[in-house]
């Protein structure tokens, strides 16, 4: 069987990363698409639900049915915008705070899980070349040499 290629290997990294971590999500009664729109929210606060789709990279309609759920739960909140009375902006509500805590801790445990076993300067050499990764693509228009 042939080796996976880096890229296939950063791949599948990925896939393992946001498997394992839906998985504990659910256990606390988030689903994928709950947990990233409360953390984009919380890097974004006031940000429109078009915005919010906009980072998920989804249609506005899905995003506004997470921000829904999210809101029913007492997590999120649409504000008016007072320039535009058409837009209503999403904030975490105090009531977002214990779960933003438990998705941290999870994800803080979840780091220490991929990196066991790697140095402190191993660590500090796979960051710049993980931003180098990044900035090669985000640089490059999709299929451009």
């Amino acid at each position: 069987m042939a080796a996976l290629s880096p890229a296939m290997r950063i791949t599948t990294i990925a896939r393992l990363f946001r498997t394992r971590f839906d998985r504990r999500a659910r256990e606390i009664g988030l689903t994928r698409a709950q947990w990233r729109t409360i953390y984009w929210v919380k890097l974004r606060p006031g940000a429109t639900q078009h915005e919010i789709a906009t980072l998920l990279e989804v249609g506005d309609v899905t995003a506004g049915r997470s921000i829904d759920r999210l809101a029913e739960a007492g997590w999120v909140e649409r504000r008016s915008d007072p320039r535009d009375r058409r837009v209503y902006r999403i904030y975490l509500t105090e009531n977002a705070t214990p779960v933003l805590n438990r998705l941290s801790a999870l994800g803080d445990d979840e780091e220490r899980i991929a990196f066991a076993g790697f140095s402190q300067e191993e660590m500090a050499q796979l960051e710049p070349m993980l931003i180098r990764i990044a900035d090669n693509l985000s640089g490059q228009e999709c299929g451009a040499q």
